[in-house]
């Protein structure tokens, strides 16, 4: 009897066992302000030989909002900036004050991972604006996670002796300054979150968010990121990468961009080669603790089983037309992140020109746990990616049942890092979009100061330095696709007005929405002229009002699809189109 019912026992804790280490882990690597367009991943040896070699690289991934605290809730919520409303890095439209009072301090990826049986640490940046006397606020704590160490906003950027915030559970720390150089610090944590789990036989999800290679903030200042000592200078002499936008001869972009004069000041174009000089040498921490969790898993028996994902919150310019280290612009330098995934079902060595983006990685990580996403519980406006990605074909079907577009949205100032720049006060708010296929690659923009809007070929002018977008009401007699510009402008500008208050399926399936019917599923065929009259009719986006601080206000930003698609309604009865206004 006793035998039989141990022998039971045991069954059933293989059988526990079996189920719990079948699922896979997943280790998210998330580094600040990387650029993909300045070459940086080049001077990472590991991530080239562990990651890119070892996994996929997809070349057109996307940061939806070129600034940090929008692009990692949307990165946690699977959330446009517009459905999540964070749309700043401080108080009172943004940081982790707003997250709390937005009620997404418990709504997010961490949540639903460890419902599902994961255990879920984290330690770095999590958002801005994380301090020492708002970490729990009214009990609105980071929940979700089983183990954590966050940065605290006072000395999350200093690199060296850094202030965390430990938690464990619903036990939370005082924040209290760690001795040392805050990339190895979060790599130690990061190693013993690995080690925890598995003596647990628990699967995992483990983030590593370091701070490089963002600006350094300290007191007193020092103008630029701050290599570990091991590596400071030792890639002495590195110069920003050149390119046709950078410092360009000739005037680009729009509003106060296209205003900017000319950098001719030697002594500031040597700081600019510094200053990426210096970005680069912090992430070659970055790149240890890439060397780290690697060998980590691999010790551990289980790298096989887990799930790599590699990426940045947003991109950054370093001259780039004529503009001061920064972010915050729809300029590629901005938006086009890095993006790397290593693990099971994903092809080796590979490299995809499919269309993803931040949006994308909260669902996409939801399926590789074996979550099933629940509209009404999740509201995902992304589309996760779905495994086995490992051969031609399967990317090929993945990449044509996926969209071809990436919504991108700003609102607030344009801000500079660094030292030593003119000071521009000036509205950087606007909606962009990324669209591109086998055929065609274009980005287009419209700017909240209503006549700026700008048009990019990208398959002959990647680096956006001609804007084809007719000006001053000029007219273009350019044919784009086989097209009058306007018919592709009209098109453009009709995906936008649905994607800047998109939710849901309306983010990812546009054309669904504007063509009910069916008939269209890409930009191509939408350009068929018997559309035409169509989208000449659809209201053109704009702005009814524009702030130079980062406020979100539905109100002020001009029509707004769901109107449109209560028109079709109005139309069915003999109204006109516009009869919604």
């Amino acid at each position: 009897m006793w035998l039989q019912i141990v022998t039971a026992l045991v069954g059933l804790a293989l059988l526990s066992l079996a189920d719990t280490t079948g699922n896979p882990n997943i280790v998210f690597i998330l580094t600040d302000d990387q650029d993909v367009r300045m070459n940086s991943l080049s001077h990472m040896q590991h991530v080239q030989d562990l990651l890119i070699r070892e996994g996929t690289q997809f070349l057109r991934h996307y940061a939806h909002a070129a600034l940090c605290c929008p692009s990692r809730v949307t990165l946690w919520t699977g959330l446009h900036a517009h459905n999540h409303n964070v749309t700043d890095v401080v108080e009172p439209y943004g940081g982790w004050s707003k997250v709390q009072q937005v009620g997404l301090h418990n709504k997010y990826l961490p949540v639903w991972l460890s419902e599902h049986g994961y255990n879920t640490y984290y330690a770095g940046k999590l958002y801005n604006g994380y301090g020492e006397k708002n970490y729990d606020s009214d009990g609105k704590y980071a929940a979700g996670w089983t183990e954590s160490d966050f940065l605290v906003e006072s000395k999350a950027y200093t690199y060296y002796d850094s202030v965390f915030q430990h938690n464990k559970g619903d036990q939370h720390d005082k924040p209290r300054k760690v001795t040392g150089y805050s990339t190895s610090i979060i790599t130690d944590a990061t190693l013993q979150y690995i080690e925890d789990s598995v003596t647990d036989n628990t699967p995992f999800f483990v983030v590593a968010a370091p701070i490089a290679p963002h600006t350094s903030i300290t007191q007193p200042p020092v103008p630029h990121p701050i290599p570990e000592k091991k590596y400071d200078g030792k890639l002495s002499g590195l110069k920003v990468p050149d390119a046709p936008n950078f410092n360009p001869n000739q005037r680009s972009g729009v509003n106060h961009i296209r205003d900017l004069g000319q950098i001719t000041n030697t002594s500031y174009l040597d700081f600019l080669d510094l200053f990426h000089q210096k970005r680069i040498e912090t992430l070659l921490s970055v790149d240890d603790l890439v060397r780290e969790v690697v060998t980590k898993l691999e010790d551990k028996g289980i790298l096989d089983n887990t799930y790599i994902i590699y990426t940045s919150d947003n991109g950054f310019h370093i001259g780039h037309h004529r503009m001061a280290p920064g972010k915050r612009s729809p300029y590629e330098e901005d938006i086009n992140v890095p993006m790397i995934i290593r693990g099971p079902g994903v092809g080796k060595g590979m490299d995809t020109d499919m269309v993803t983006s931040h949006v994308d990685l909260a669902p996409t990580i939801m399926n590789m746990a074996g979550v099933d996403p629940e509209p009404e519980k999740h509201k995902l406006d992304g589309l996760g990616l779905k495994f086995p990605l490992s051969n031609s074909d399967e990317f090929e079907q993945a990449k044509n049942t996926r969209g071809e577009h990436v919504n991108v949205e700003l609102w607030g100032p344009f801000q500079q890092e660094g030292r030593g720049h003119p000071k521009v006060e000036a509205i950087q708010s606007f909606k962009a979009l990324r669209i591109q296929r086998d055929d065609y690659d274009f980005m287009y923009s419209v700017w909240c100061n209503q006549t700026a809007h700008e048009l990019y070929d990208m398959k002959s002018d990647e680096y956006q330095m001609t804007n084809l977008y007719p000006a001053d009401g000029a007219s273009n007699t350019q044919n784009i696709l086989g097209r009058p510009v306007q018919q592709l402008v009209n098109r453009l500008d009709a995906v936008i007005l649905v994607q800047k208050s998109c939710r849901q399926d309306q983010c990812r399936s546009p054309w669904k929405h504007l063509h009910p019917d069916g008939q269209v599923h890409n930009l191509k065929q939408a350009l068929d002229v018997k559309f035409d009259e169509q989208y000449a009719q659809y209201p053109k986006v704009k702005y009814d009002e524009c702030f130079m601080s980062t406020l979100y206000d539905p109100a002020a930003e001009g029509p707004q699809w769901d109107d449109v698609e209560a028109s079709r309604l109005l139309m069915r009865d003999g109204l006109p189109w516009d009869a919604w206004a």
